[in-house]
């Protein structure tokens, strides 16, 4: 079997998948979540908004996907030919590539946002505040002070974020059968 020039091009492939939807997820997820907490915390109505990408089907998510990105008749490739952008989406292994990555990081990023607001509440506001009060402006709060706190949340989120992210074959066989 991995004599097979064709495994581990498939392993080369999940690998790329893996790296780029689990970078995405966590860089901006976290982020988010760094502003959410500090713009609007214990906001209930935001976290169930949330909340609905990440339980939806991901069948019906890459059904929804796929007739979007449809070259003639998807709503996204429309538009974008309108302002000079043809692109066959889901048949060039590329932009393929990039597609399954995007509609990952869409579905998954909130899921994240949500585990890493909850790992926020472990942030004391005494040490936030001591670090203001030390002239720490929210940037260097964030960096040296909350994402040290919350790092093994972070783990915890990213080996969950991994595991979810080995089983996509559903998405990637409805929108490029494979």
């Amino acid at each position: 079997m991995f004599a097979s020039s064709s495994v581990w091009k498939a392993l080369g492939l999940t690998v790329i998948f893996l790296i780029g939807a689990l970078f995405i997820e966590l860089i901006v997820g976290i982020g988010t979540a760094l502003l959410l907490d500090r713009l609007m915390p214990g906001n209930t109505f935001v976290r169930t908004l949330l909340l609905w990408p990440a339980i939806l089907p991901p069948i019906a998510v890459a059904l929804v996907f796929k007739f979007l990105l449809q070259g003639d008749i998807g709503l996204i490739s429309f538009y974008l030919s309108k302002v000079g952008i043809n692109q066959a989406w889901l048949t060039q292994p590329t932009s393929a590539m990039g597609v399954i990555i995007a509609i990952d990081a869409w579905q998954y990023t909130p899921f994240v946002i949500l585990l890493a607001l909850a790992a926020l509440t472990a942030v004391s506001d005494d040490i936030r505040e001591a670090a203001a009060l030390d002239g720490a402006g929210p940037l260097k709060q964030a960096r040296y002070i909350v994402i040290p706190v919350i790092a093994p949340a972070i783990v915890a989120i990213a080996l969950l974020r991994f595991i979810d992210a080995i089983q996509v074959f559903p998405t990637i066989y409805v929108l490029t059968r494979g």
